[in-house]
């Protein structure tokens, strides 16, 4: 018997990367692979936990527009966005 392909899917964290470094490179973030990724997968996969790809972007936008020079100062990207999600959360849920 001959199972069909699976599909050729990216986990969430993976494509979260790919996705917060083509914002980077759209905004003129630099973007420290060494620094920011290693931990960065550890983080996105305990955010994963709690929410949706989908969720998670719209935090980063949000985090983008109102801190993203933040960015540019400090290249532990993820270890940043984590620490303010909270803060995040609440503002996207006031904008509403």
């Amino acid at each position: 018997v001959e199972l069909p392909d699976l599909p050729d899917v990216e986990p969430p964290p993976i494509r979260f990367l790919s996705w917060w470094r083509g914002q980077c490179a759209r905004m003129g973030i630099p973007y420290a692979y060494r620094t920011a990724e290693p931990q960065g997968h550890r983080i996105l996969q305990r955010m994963f936990q709690q929410h949706t790809f989908e969720e998670l972007q719209e935090l980063a936008m949000v985090f983008f527009l109102d801190h993203g020079e933040r960015l540019r100062e400090d290249p532990n990207h993820f270890a940043i966005f984590a620490s303010m999600l909270t803060l995040l959360e609440e503002d996207l849920k006031s904008r509403v």
